[in-house]
């Protein structure tokens, strides 16, 4: 089912407008890349990007047959207990970032986005679990 809304997590409260801002994106050009809000099709896949991690941590999130999977080691679990907010964005002024994985989950906004909604989770683990993502703990 298609939505007309775009997700955006983030453990910042009572935000107002998102303005873009420069980021790393695997995939996109770098440096070059001009200033922009991002955001994702899945609330579920914004919810698991919604607190502070690296990849370098071995921290990871894919999808397994369209379900959102977050990857965390045992030793990091205690970060899923952070606050979070994940914000609903009006889909038009978006446009779909073709080349990015998961592809037709990205989208991107060059100019001021403010948003429609907002849903206040005591932690990532409750967040993941309204939006049926699924925690898989590594031992290490």
């Amino acid at each position: 089912m298609q939505s007309d809304y775009l997700y955006y997590g983030t453990i910042t409260p009572d935000i107002k407008e998102f303005i873009p801002k420069k980021r790393h994106v695997p995939g996109m050009r770098g440096s070059n890349e001009p200033a922009a809000v991002h955001a994702g099709d899945d609330p579920a896949f914004a919810a698991a990007h919604a607190f502070p991690w690296s990849f370098d941590e071995g921290i990871n999130v894919v999808y397994d047959r369209d379900k959102v999977v977050l990857e965390m080691p045992r030793a990091l679990l205690g970060r899923l207990a952070e606050k979070i907010y994940i914000y609903k964005l009006p889909k038009e002024k978006f446009e779909l970032l073709r080349g990015i994985e998961p592809r037709g989950r990205n989208y991107v906004c060059y100019e001021r986005v403010q948003p429609v909604g907002v849903d206040a989770f005591k932690s990532v683990s409750d967040a993941l679990r309204y939006y049926g993502a699924e925690l898989k703990v590594i031992p290490w």
